[in-house]
């Protein structure tokens, strides 16, 4: 028998296999780092329920042991200009055994669907972070009220993002 306590067992049961393979909750320098240019995070996926693939950058600044501020900034493949710019805040809960939590508060600033969106202009929602153990991808997972980041989905469980070069 195996009576081995794993702490990440509360963790949302999608992050199992992550957890297991080594992955592991991110602190908020882990996140943003230390230099007042933050740390970029990237995906190249499909926007939302759209079909179409676009570019991704997600990016946070560090302004205190728990938080800082954010944003996201997303284009269209062979598009020249931003589909749409999101800034905010974030927040974060660590927990090194299992997923850590960040909050993002951001707003809608501007972009080619500015002013002509259907969509949200604000956001709020809390997200499970986890880094690979190489510290150069960052997993995160479905909001815990059902709002999804632009690169997300309702079907989405959870998306990885590359950190920046540099």
């Amino acid at each position: 028998f195996d009576f081995t306590e794993y702490a990440w067992q509360n963790a949302p049961q999608y992050l199992a296999p992550w957890l297991a393979d080594g992955w592991s909750g991110i602190t908020a320098l882990g996140l943003a780092g230390s230099e007042s240019t933050g740390t970029g995070w990237y995906t190249h996926t499909m926007a939302g329920e759209t079909g179409t693939y676009a570019d991704f950058s997600l990016r946070f600044y560090p302004g205190g042991e728990t938080g800082g501020a954010v944003e996201l900034n997303w284009t269209y493949e062979a598009a020249d200009d931003f589909e749409e710019m999101w800034s905010g805040f974030w927040t974060m809960e660590t927990v090194l055994d299992g997923p850590s939590y960040v909050t993002v508060s951001m707003s809608l600033v501007g972009g080619v669907s500015y002013g002509v969106t259907d969509g949200p202009y604000y956001l709020c929602e809390t997200y499970p972070l986890l880094i690979s153990p190489s510290g150069e991808e960052l997993l995160i997972g479905a909001g815990e009220n059902g709002l999804c980041l632009p690169f997300m989905s309702q079907s989405t469980t959870a998306c990885v993002l590359m950190q920046a070069a540099g």
